[in-house]
């Protein structure tokens, strides 16, 4: 088959977890967050926390308040981590690897 690269763009304070798949063509704009294990298939607007597969908005980020929602943000990162470890373990002892 035909296969087709294309370059991805990332913005300014940018945080992508751990397992990130970034598709071609993607742009990640300034101020994103992006939770461990996401796969991001399309362009999100600015400022967001974005999560799953596929990568969705789940909160806009206030600049203003980013440093409040510092801890908030890292809470909800390590719980969608802790899901995908989840998930990966019950796919690995399953062997369906």
């Amino acid at each position: 088959g035909i296969e087709k690269a294309l370059p991805i763009k990332i913005g300014n304070n940018v945080w992508i977890g751990a397992n990130v798949t970034v598709l071609p063509g993607v742009t990640i704009g300034n101020g994103w967050v992006i939770g461990a294990g996401s796969v991001v298939s399309k362009d999100i607007e600015e400022n967001s926390i974005a999560v799953g597969v596929p990568c969705q908005v789940i909160k806009k980020i206030d600049n203003d308040l980013l440093m409040c929602d510092f801890k908030q943000s890292m809470r909800i990162l390590e719980e969608e981590r802790l899901k995908a470890d989840s998930f990966l373990r019950k796919y690995i002892e399953n062997g369906d690897s």
